[in-house]
């Protein structure tokens, strides 16, 4: 399958005229509304001018506005980045360039208005087909004199366009000035003409001849001999010498619509066939950093020579350009025979790659877990690998060095990662048709943690770190945006979105009955699991509680009118009378006066009608836990903890739970002891079904507070109780004293839910603080009065549930006191 990915990331070039934009914008020298607009339009041009084939996201207006807005907000008042900014390296590099390294900044900033030339609004354009104008339609001030010069007719016949012209009077003075050889100048000429962009609207290629009678042209007109040549060949003439700055700006946008072929032989199909009648003239190819030099104008004859590469040394004749008198002929040159050369050193690789070749080469096949950004040590290691490669030293500055290294992959967490390294064929290729087969079978949305935990096992000692990296995966090969990124997921199509809410209350009410937490998450494992269940428990009104991590839709909940009359005037009426009823109570009388509710609702729990009950009267009543009261008069948690368990034998804790959760406060265990009795961890009982004979007991539990008292966790045998109906416990031991006893009090911080806590403590007993009761237990106990001893014995023996103490200090001191008296 071919992977519908290929990232369009940011280079240094569109980096620097951001913030050159950003600069001017700032300065006040442009309005942002308009910079942005010019700034979208060059960027977007530039794939034009190659021919790339871009929709109408890319780098367009909107997206120049957000790139825009993030380095405002990364850029204090000073000028300075804030800490914590969202600038990606490219931007922040560049930035810093300008800031500090203005001069390597401005070598930037000028390689990138070659590179992304202004564009001409079409206000400005009379042909579709050329964009560009000449910014003067004729100079008056020509070189040639019309009145002077006799007339000599054209060597040229062939319709060169303007852009053309440019780039035969550069050549004509790169010639001249001795800057490049005639015939190099012709072949790259030529090979500019096969390379040209649609746009240029280049039907017929010129010849050799062609060429070079231009050339002859141009001479007569720097003789002041006036000829009667292409009409835009003599205007390129004028404009030369009479406003260099308009003529560099023409002849960097022909060099745009005219590229020299950088990564393959030059084709031989620009030269027409007549003149191959003429000449097996085959161009010689060059590096890119000499093309580079070229264009600029640095490199002679002998540096030229030295670069062409091994596609130019098969054997073939090369036709030369010679001078005779004024004119410019071909000359046929003998055939000579070269070796063949094999490229096996350093310097062969060093001839045949440029910089940013090399760098991608050596970050490839020895950084494959990674390149760390600003780092000394990685740079260092870099720089050692290169130079055993290639046998030279990098000749770029540590900050160029990472800039190029950041835009050949993915910068993650200030590394960066080769993406054909960083997991392998099989499984990238598994990744892929996983998405496209989720796609397909209707998904609208994929997201990034739920992709990378499906993969996680596949993922194991690869370049994976989380779905995070993931994303930024997926997006380096995102192919003319196939796939549409969001910060959580990505999708297919542009204006997809997915409501999770709205899925999971759709899929619960479509299943007609009660679905469990486990359930949801399967049907939509395809959605990060926390979102699901956050939706599942969250829209509790609509889905509404059946039992623990249970829930059905409250449509499917059945309710007829003449029983919702009936349980509403049932309320009414008990409400009145006794400000709250129990929903047992409710429950019971459902049986007799609207039996249908349960009948017809016998899928749901006695929770889940409590709950779907309380989501249909809420206007009506007040529903809290078990209890329900006036709506506009409700009762308190108090009020409800108090009457926990009213006309029920015995309730359990996790009623207590969710009654409390209700409320949103903690257990109130005072409150349920008013009318309760505890008699396990999970157990209480109501007051009406239990008895105690208090002398018997409090007899009992005189056989161990012998003293004043007693840890409440040292009566650990109730052989000597009474029975009460129910097994004696802890627990019931700390109820009974709490609410029946006549001869001994409780004394504790507190009840706890999953321990008993506390001391025995006579009534008569001297004792009424539970700090001094805690004094005087260590006091006793014969250890070593430091804190970490104090609370190993406090909780050993049942005073406290932890060994934790706000005031230990201060039961510390008073226990030294009674110590020392």
């Amino acid at each position: 399958m071919e992977i519908p990915f290929k990232r369009v990331v940011w280079n240094e070039h569109e980096a620097a005229l951001l913030v050159d934009t950003f600069e001017k914008v700032r300065n006040g020298v442009a309005s942002r509304d308009k910079a942005i607009i010019y700034l979208s339009k060059r960027l977007r041009n530039r794939m034009v001018l190659d021919g790339i084939a871009i929709n109408e996201k890319y780098r367009n207006v909107a997206g120049m506005d957000l790139q825009l807005l993030t380095l405002e907000r990364s850029v204090d008042s000073n000028g300075d980045l804030v800490e914590d900014n969202k600038l990606s390296q490219t931007f922040r590099i560049i930035y810093l360039l300008s800031k500090n390294s203005r001069d390597v900044y401005n070598a930037i900033l000028s390689e990138a208005n070659l590179l992304y030339p202004n564009v001409c609004s079409e206000s400005e354009s009379t042909n579709a087909e050329h964009p560009y104008e000449w910014l003067a339609a004729e100079l008056t001030g020509s070189f040639v004199s019309e009145a002077k010069d006799a007339k000599y007719k054209a060597h040229s016949s062939f319709d060169w366009n303007k852009c053309e012209a440019a780039l035969l009077v550069d050549g004509y003075y790169q010639i001249s000035k001795r800057i490049i050889v005639r015939e190099d100048v012709v072949s790259m000429f030529i090979e500019r003409c096969s390379n040209c962009s649609p746009v240029a609207n280049r039907c017929v290629l010129p010849s050799i001849e062609d060429v070079t009678n231009a050339y002859c042209d141009i001479e007569l007109l720097t003789e002041r001999k006036r000829s009667v040549i292409n009409d835009e060949l003599q205007k390129a003439f004028n404009v030369y010498h009479n406003d260099n700055a308009r003529f560099n700006e023409v002849l960097n946008k022909a060099k745009q619509l005219y590229p020299l072929e950088r990564s393959s032989c030059f084709r031989t199909s620009a030269v027409s066939a007549t003149s191959s009648e003429q000449t097996n003239f085959v161009p010689k190819r060059y590096d890119e950093q000499t093309i580079k030099e070229i264009e600029k104008g640095f490199v002679g004859k002998s540096a030229i020579a030295e670069t062409v590469t091994e596609n130019s040394l098969s054997k073939f004749t090369p036709d030369t350009l010679s001078k005779n008198s004024s004119n410019y002929v071909l000359v046929q040159q003998p055939t000579i025979e070269k070796e063949p050369l094999i490229p096996t050193t350093a310097v062969c690789k060093t001839t045949c790659k440029n910089i940013d070749e090399e760098l991608l080469e050596i970050l490839a096949k020895n950084f494959s877990k990674g390149y760390r950004l600003n780092s000394s040590i990685a740079r260092k290691r870099f720089a050692k690998d290169y130079a055993k490669e290639y046998g030279k030293d990098i000749e770029i500055s540590d900050e160029q060095m990472d800039l190029k290294i950041s835009g050949f992959g993915i910068v993650y967490n200030g590394m960066v990662y080769v993406p054909s390294s960083m997991i392998d064929e099989a499984t990238k290729q598994s990744l892929f048709n996983y998405i496209e087969n989720q796609f397909a079978n209707g998904i609208a949305c994929i997201y990034y943690n739920v992709l990378f935990e499906h993969f996680r096992q596949q993922f194991l000692e690869q370049t994976m770190i989380d779905g995070e990296m993931l994303r930024y995966y997926l997006e380096y090969y995102n192919v003319e945006n196939t796939y549409h990124f969001n910060e959580p997921y990505f999708s297919k199509e542009t204006s997809a979105n997915i409501d999770i809410n709205e899925e999971v209350v759709d899929f619960v009410k479509e299943q007609g009955g009660c679905v469990t937490e486990e359930e949801i998450a399967v049907a939509f494992a395809h959605l990060p699991r926390e979102k699901v269940i956050e939706a599942f428990s969250g829209n509790y009104k609509t889905l509404v509680r059946s039992s623990l991590r249970t829930r059905f839709h409250i449509d499917n909940f059945q309710l007829e009118d003449i029983d919702k009359i009936a349980i509403v005037d049932f309320l009414s009426k008990e409400i009145a009378s006794m400000q709250y009823v129990a929903f047992s109570e409710l429950f019971d009388k459902m049986r007799i006066v609207a039996p249908r509710i349960i009948e017809n609702n016998i899928q749901f729990t006695q929770t889940g009608i409590r709950t779907a009950l309380s989501s249909l009267l809420a206007d009506k009543f007040h529903f809290i836990g078990g209890f329900i009261s006036n709506h506009d008069n409700p009762v308190s948690a108090q009020d409800v903890f108090i009457s926990m368990g009213r006309g029920r034998e015995s309730f359990n804790i996790e009623d207590v739970e969710v009654m409390a959760n209700d409320f949103n406060v903690p257990i109130n265990f005072e409150a349920l002891a008013e009318n309760n009795v505890r008699i396990s961890e999970t157990i209480f009982v109501s007051k009406d079904h239990i008895a105690f004979d208090t002398e018997l007991v409090d007899t009992a539990i005189a056989t161990f507070c012998i003293d004043e008292f007693v840890g409440i966790t040292e009566v650990n045998t109730f052989a000597a109780f009474p029975e009460c109906g129910y097994r004696w416990t802890p627990y019931l031991l700390e109820s009974y004293i709490y609410s029946y006893s006549r001869m001994f009090t409780l004394k504790h911080k507190a009840f706890n839910k999953t321990s008993v806590t506390g001391a025995i403590v006579r009534n008569t007993s001297h004792f009424k603080d539970y700090l001094d009761i805690m004094a005087a237990a260590l006091a006793n106990a014969g250890i070593t009065l430091n804190k970490q001893s104090s609370l190993e014995f406090l909780a050993q023996n049942g005073y406290i549930e932890r060994r934790r103490l706000n005031t230990i200090d201060d039961v510390i001191r008073r226990a030294e006191t009674l110590k020392n008296n």
